[in-house]
């Protein structure tokens, strides 16, 4: 089988750095607070024009950072997504009148809640999906500013849902994650689906993908993949997870993950089969308005809550029924709020990390969901889940990564 490399040789990506390195990004640019605020205006220039509309699509696939999140946001509902984007054209096409249009999921009229832009350099460590070798490294740099200046909680409420094509299964040695499809030969999920941070390896075989599940609408088996082909992994996760004492209390673990690993509990999957048609996923970035805007959010997964045919409940090797709850995000808990994650109220078991947390955005006759986070974790609390963000360096990762290979 022909194997499709998006991967750029190492001369290729250092003339490119050097290349990026040389060029004066901030030498004309205009600050935020040098222009008036105009919703729609997203390069800040002081004028909503066609370069808006191309600047939020570079922002949408991880190509540039934005100056102000909160003008990119044309429908007031907290959230940059590809909703903004569709909004933006109607307003150029004069369909929409006036911005922020809040008739398509729209929050308060005028959501300027203020946002720091998460954008770093990150490094990531490449593993053969089937055997856990170690393959490769590489570091994605911050992207340059183009601009012209949990457990149930309370009664269970979730519900069987096989309409999401897109949110698929992995099956383990041990144990079941889920995953969403980002793209063609794209599946993003958590890294401790995969990455044995107790153990600090991913050649450990109970961690190990064996396949790859999705199930169609009647959630029936339609696709099946048994050779994935690489594993991308925050390089921090594994450094840090490496300093976690393996033999210490589950106390002690469960803050240690919670304090140090949230943050880079992400990771992505490549498979050689094409996904197109099972992508129902754009990826957005929450603001922290969305927090007191009480939007409703939902997560999808393959929690290990239903009987399969040896009537155990956690027969996941049998059984792939997917399930979907909704809640509210939460600002309050008992337990301290790990950097760049997010708590909600949505009902999770084993079996629903690596899920999309996501919104539904009606447009007309079409329904965007746009995922917002991945479920990551239980905060032993009993009020809140969590999950870790949606930031410009994961749409980096996602949708403009030139070393993956498949």
């Amino acid at each position: 089988m022909s194997r499709k490399f998006k991967r750029m040789s190492s001369a290729v990506t250092a003339f490119c750095m050097m290349a990026a390195m040389a060029v004066p990004f901030g030498s004309a640019s205009i600050t935020a607070d040098a222009v008036t605020w105009k919703c729609g205006d997203v390069d800040n220039d002081g004028r909503v024009t066609m370069t808006d509309s191309v600047q939020l699509t570079k922002y949408l696939n991880g190509m540039v950072d934005l100056v102000d999140y909160t003008k990119a946001d044309t429908n007031g509902d907290c959230i940059v997504d590809i909703v903004d984007s569709k909004i933006l054209t109607m307003f150029l096409g004069e369909n929409v009148t006036s911005l922020p249009c809040t008739l398509y999921g729209g929050g308060s009229p005028y959501a300027r809640v203020g946002v720091q832009s998460v954008n770093e350099l990150r490094n990531y460590t490449v593993f053969d999906a089937k055997t856990g070798e170690s393959l490769d490294e590489y570091a994605l740099d911050p992207n340059p500013i183009t601009d012209n200046s949990r457990t149930v909680i309370g009664e269970e409420t979730r519900y069987r849902d096989d309409s999401l094509p897109g949110v698929i299964k992995i099956i383990k040695g041990a144990s079941v994650g889920t995953g969403f499809v980002v793209d063609a030969h794209t599946i993003a999920t958590a890294a401790h689906c995969v990455f044995d941070y107790e153990d600090g390896n991913f050649q450990n075989t109970r961690h190990q993908i064996s396949r790859i599940v999705l199930t169609d609408e009647n959630g029936d088996v339609c696709k099946e993949i048994k050779n994935p082909c690489e594993v991308h992994v925050p390089t921090q996760f594994i450094l840090k997870a490496t300093n976690m004492d393996p033999n210490g209390p589950d106390e002690y673990k469960n803050a240690y993950y919670r304090d140090e690993l949230t943050l880079y509990d992400y990771e992505l999957i490549t498979v050689s089969e094409d996904l197109s048609e099972y992508a129902c996923f754009d990826l957005g970035i929450a603001t922290d308005g969305i927090i007191s805007d009480s939007r409703e959010i939902y997560c999808t997964g393959y929690p290990e809550i239903a009987k399969g045919s040896s009537g155990l409940a956690n027969d996941w090797a049998n059984t792939h029924n997917k399930y979907t709850g909704k809640g509210f995000f939460m600002d309050e808990s008992p337990l301290p709020q790990p950097e760049r994650n997010f708590r909600y109220n949505i009902d999770t078991s084993g079996g629903n990390s690596g899920g999309p947390v996501y919104v539904k955005t009606n447009v007309g006759d079409t329904t965007y969901y746009t995922a917002i986070g991945i479920n990551v974790y239980h905060l032993n609390d009993n009020v809140s889940n969590g999950g870790v963000q949606m930031t410009t360096e994961l749409l980096h990762f996602y949708k403009n990564n030139l070393y993956l290979m498949w």
